[in-house]
């Protein structure tokens, strides 16, 4: 797995890549965890996960969560065909907010 980060405006853009099970979602969590320190809304790019498990899903569940409690957004951007079944499988498609592209959802945050 890996974790990139860029800035975009007010917005902290993140791409995951790889895979995402049980052995490496602590460091997933942790990472994103850093991220809380700098006050911005967050979109998650998701086009690059190979693999992605119910722990997976429960660090960006935590990490919506946080943000929330702080007025920030989570968008989840780009998710691959393997996310987007596990989310509509899990019924988190309703859950998240889901774009098709980073652009899309850096649009749908300024409108916030």
């Amino acid at each position: 797995m890996e974790v990139k980060t860029r800035q975009k405006g007010e917005v902290l853009l993140v791409e995951i890549r790889g895979r995402v099970g049980i052995n490496e979602t602590p460091l997933l969590k942790q990472e994103l965890e850093k991220l809380f320190e700098q006050e911005k809304s967050l979109v998650v790019n998701l086009a690059s996960i190979q693999y992605i498990d119910s722990s997976c899903l429960g660090a960006l569940i935590t990490v919506r969560k946080e943000l929330e409690k702080k007025g920030l957004h989570l968008r989840l951007a780009e998710p691959s065909d393997i996310v987007r079944d596990v989310l509509n499988l899990t019924k988190l498609e309703s859950f998240f907010e889901v774009s098709e592209t980073e652009e899309e959802a850096l649009q749908q945050l300024r409108q916030l």
